[in-house]
């Protein structure tokens, strides 16, 4: 592969600025006239477009669930023999999802940042930092993680009750069409007298969402990635 620089931008947990950080770095980069290439991990369709525009290149989804290691490489590979950097956002924390963001660093050799919210931690930050550079002791190659406070502004501040997720994480539905990886996100709960399609299946094999058919009408809480299978997608609009 062309040697280019690359660095990995992650968080303890979501919220901490990595989108802001991220964008900021990729602009700061293009307006010196470098061609810059930013990836999102995770299935994220909107901190892609705020990063396209700050790069003034489209950005792709690096997930090694549900595009694979293959075509993560080749477009790793592509960008380092067109780019002057390249900036990659991670999902979540940092160790956070199988795979995470740390798995794409250890899987491509490539540095992390660590970026806290320090505005409401004193001496704690150390201990949050060292953990992020320490929690995994199998860093590979040059695969490393250094950790920068970020003071972030309030504008009012507000309390409330969230319940807990009814469902995160990846899944994979085999529909008549094909197989199709997905993920889900949410809070609420279904309830109906319908028939599932089928049931996606969750990374360890047990049950995971279900998919309604009616017509051509194909309903379902999951968030289905097309790029996992192009020929099944145009089936599903097709047929």
């Amino acid at each position: 592969m062309t040697n280019c620089p690359a660095l990995l931008i992650a968080a303890p947990a979501s919220g901490q600025g990595k989108t802001t950080v991220t964008a900021a770095l990729a602009r700061l980069h293009a307006r010196q006239g470098k061609r810059v290439r930013v990836f999102k991990c995770g299935p994220d369709f909107l901190d892609p477009q705020i990063l396209s525009v700050a790069s003034g290149s489209p950005v792709y989804n690096l997930d090694l669930g549900m595009c694979g290691a293959e075509d993560a490489a080749l477009r790793l590979a592509d960008a380092a023999a067109n780019a002057n950097l390249i900036l990659v956002e991670g999902v979540m924390g940092l160790f956070d999802g199988k795979p995470s963001a740390a798995d794409v660093a250890c899987r491509f050799n490539i540095p992390v940042l660590g970026l806290i919210d320090a505005s409401a931690m004193a001496q704690t930050f150390g201990a949050v930092a060292h953990g992020l550079a320490n929690f995994r002791l199998t860093w590979s190659g040059t695969a490393h993680c250094r950790a920068m406070p970020k003071q972030r502004c309030r504008n009012g501040t507000s309390a409330y009750y969230r319940r807990r997720k009814s469902a995160l994480g990846t899944q994979i539905t085999q529909l008549p069409e094909g197989k199709i990886k997905e993920h889900t996100f949410h809070y609420s709960k279904s309830e109906t007298s319908l028939t599932p399609l089928v049931r996606a299946r969750k990374l360890d094999g047990k049950e995971g969402e279900a998919i309604y058919r009616r017509n051509r009408l194909t309903a379902s809480y999951v968030h289905f990635y097309f790029p996992s299978n192009p020929q099944a997608v145009a089936a599903l609009f097709t047929t």
